[in-house]
């Protein structure tokens, strides 16, 4: 189907090769309304914008639940296992194996960006995205733009990018919750086990246990960077390794304004630069609670078991029972 204008599709199944220039999917190029239920495809798809998996862009208050697909996926921008671009829709229930590549930005194993009011839950992605020139990959998403949410979803996806790379999602400024990634992480800077860079929202009840490597600024286990956000009960478990600049946590790498509770990082991290912390490399503003870190930490200047540098005109930083319990070189 080219074009889906409000009508439902339900119970497809779709096996082959699609190739387009924008608005290249599976099963529907581009759906405006409507619900697609039930709908399973297999194959190469290719494109150049809004590529995905079974849709090419889903939008206009529309829904995907309950499908699945098994593809290997190419294009330039907004390109996903499942569908390119989502605006103002619902997906539930979705799952997804792929192969996903792209020459630009906004690229996820799920979705390449999530906008306006939409809602994605209880979604799987598995395979790998790679987007060596862009910005915004991830394993879920490339970018979700608020008021658009992402919860109760796994990510197992080697995902490789530039900048804003991330396990689930590359670039957020909305809330994710019950989110898992174990897949390997690896990018130029802004590159986290779960997300590359949040801003002004929460992390709750999520998880990355992936290992990351960065050869750029801000690395870290579960976020690269962060600004005006909150960590609540999140953990990260993989390595990090930063090979080219500063700003290397086991949790965040740098993290600025905002508030971390019941938190930890285990893995070992590691930075041939400064501002190295087990669970942050560098923070501002930012208060640290019932949160700890146990993995080694290796640096060359500016190291510490559990922050690395924190802000020296900082009057509004607090650490509460918090502790490192990791070797430190330095």
């Amino acid at each position: 189907v080219g074009i889906n204008q409000d009508s439902d599709v339900s119970e497809s199944a779709y096996d082959g090769s699609v190739s387009g220039v924008d608005y290249a999917g599976g099963a529907v190029g581009d759906a405006c309304g409507g619900v697609l239920d039930r709908i399973a495809t297999t194959g190469t798809i290719s494109g150049r914008e809004n590529v995905g998996g079974l849709v090419g862009g889903l939008n206009c208050g529309g829904a995907l639940t309950k499908s699945a697909a098994s593809v290997t996926i190419s294009g330039s921008q907004f390109v996903g296992g499942a569908a390119g671009s989502v605006n103002d829709a619902r997906v539930r229930d979705v799952a997804v194996d792929a192969h996903v590549t792209s020459t630009g930005s906004f690229t996820g194993g799920l979705a390449g960006v999530l906008s306006g009011a939409t809602s994605v839950a209880d979604t799987a992605a598995a395979g790998d995205v790679t987007a060596p020139n862009g910005a915004s990959a991830g394993g879920i998403v490339g970018q979700v733009d608020a008021p658009a949410t992402l919860a109760d979803s796994v990510a197992d996806v080697t995902v490789s990018g530039h900048d804003q790379v991330g396990g689930a999602l590359g670039q957020g400024d909305t809330e994710l919750s019950g989110v898992q990634a174990p897949g390997d992480v690896s990018g130029r800077r802004n590159v986290g086990g779960l997300v590359g860079i949040q801003l002004n929202t929460r992390v709750l009840d999520s998880a990355a246990s992936g290992n990351v490597t960065a050869s750029g600024f801000s690395a870290g286990g579960l976020l690269g960077a962060a600004d005006y956000a909150s960590i609540h009960n999140s953990h990260a478990s993989g390595s990090v390794t930063q090979t080219g600049s500063s700003n290397t946590g086991g949790l965040v790498g740098d993290f600025n304004h905002g508030v971390i509770r019941r938190s930890s990082a285990t893995g070992d991290v590691t930075s041939s630069n400064s501002w190295v912390g087990g669970l942050l490399g560098s923070a501002g503003n930012v208060v640290v609670e019932r949160s700890f870190a146990s993995g080694s930490v290796t640096g060359s200047d500016v190291v510490g078991g559990l922050l690395g540098s924190l802000g020296a005109y900082d009057s509004k930083s607090a650490v509460i029972d918090s502790y490192a319990r990791g070797d430190v070189n330095g």
